[in-house]
């Protein structure tokens, strides 16, 4: 791809994304991320109560959860709370909201 086409993408891609300066999550995706394969249902739940009570001291968190009322379920915690499709919520046996 050259640069221009590069650049293009980037836009694309961070275009209408939040501005979530301070974000207390910056670095620690780890505990955000979705289930692996094969990852202990207890673990994940776990790691995914650990992320929603590192955003529960977010000063970013009024802006994080106005732009993950647009996104979809990927099995993240955004703003707080665990974002399932109702077939991976159900395998995990958590509720969606912490």
């Amino acid at each position: 791809m050259n640069e221009s086409g590069t650049e293009a993408l980037l836009v694309r891609i961070l275009t209408n994304q939040p501005r979530l300066s301070g974000a207390a999550c910056v670095g620690r995706s780890e505990v955000f991320d979705p289930a692996e394969t094969g990852e202990d249902p207890d673990d994940v739940r776990y790691r995914h109560e650990v992320a929603a009570s590192i955003c529960r001291t977010c000063p970013a968190l009024n802006s994080c959860r106005d732009w993950a009322e647009t996104e979809r379920a990927s099995g993240s915690v955004i703003a707080e709370r665990a974002r399932y499709t109702r077939r991976k919520a159900a395998s995990i046996q958590q509720p969606v909201l912490f």
